[in-house]
């Protein structure tokens, strides 16, 4: 029992030399059940099951995004790509209801609401942005080059009051103490790229290509929190 709703607004702009795209999107999506009761196949008990087993679904949420797509013919053989994109990413619903194992009795370790936290909503909020510029030219016969900057970013906030989930095999006031955070990961990437080709020899279409790639990864409560790579390559066609 959901509900999807999809809106988007764009409007573009074209010349000979410019070309422009500007858009705005916005998704909202509603879940009308906060969990569903279904039969618990571990119960121990002859089908249909005697036990049944609460069950998450989804929780409402909505996200919104602002999106720019530029390119400029500098000159008759340079041009500039601009792509941008911002959005927030939003749940401000209740938690969901636990999937517990009915095997415990009274679930001691949720609240009224059947909640496994204290708090009634998790306020959770992601800023998203994504960008890259490029530009690429055929400076001279025979030659073509291009190089690339890329960021992918996303920061989140979140009202975090009590335990999420059980770390154990139960929900009930003795796995109480194996309560965890659930934390958003946030991440940073940066991505460089060069690549450049050159007939060295045009009668013959033999190519020389020289191409190099730097990768920057931020991550937060990730098990590799940084990383970076360099790639060069040389190909001769």
């Amino acid at each position: 029992d959901y509900d999807t709703e999809r809106y988007d607004v764009s409007a573009s702009y074209s010349t000979p030399q410019l070309q422009a795209v500007f858009a705005y999107f916005l998704s909202n999506f509603t879940d009308n059940n906060n969990g569903v009761f279904l039969p618990d196949p571990l119960s121990g008990t002859a089908k249909p099951y005697q036990q049944t087993a609460l069950y998450s679904t989804p929780p409402s949420n909505y996200a919104q995004y602002v999106t720019a797509m530029v390119g400029y013919n500098l000159t008759p053989g340079t041009r500039i790509n601009v792509n941008a994109r911002y959005g927030l990413e939003t749940q401000n619903d209740t938690y969901p209801a636990n999937t517990g194992d009915p095997g415990y009795g009274g679930f001691a370790g949720l609240n009224a609401l059947g909640q496994g936290t204290s708090a009634t909503s998790p306020n959770i909020m992601a800023q998203v942005y994504q960008g890259n510029v490029g530009i690429s030219s055929n400076p001279i016969s025979g030659l073509n080059a291009s190089a690339k900057y890329s960021i992918d970013g996303r920061n989140v906030s979140i009202d975090q009051v009590g335990g999420v989930y059980g770390a154990g095999s139960g929900m009930d006031s003795a796995e109480a103490a194996n309560y965890a955070y659930v934390v958003p990961q946030e991440w940073l990437k940066q991505k460089i790229k060069l690549d450049a080709d050159y007939k060295i020899l045009p009668q013959s279409d033999t190519k020389l290509t020289l191409g190099y790639e730097y990768d920057d990864t931020e991550r937060s409560n990730a098990q590799v929190g940084h990383s970076n790579t360099n790639t060069a390559t040389v190909g001769l066609s």
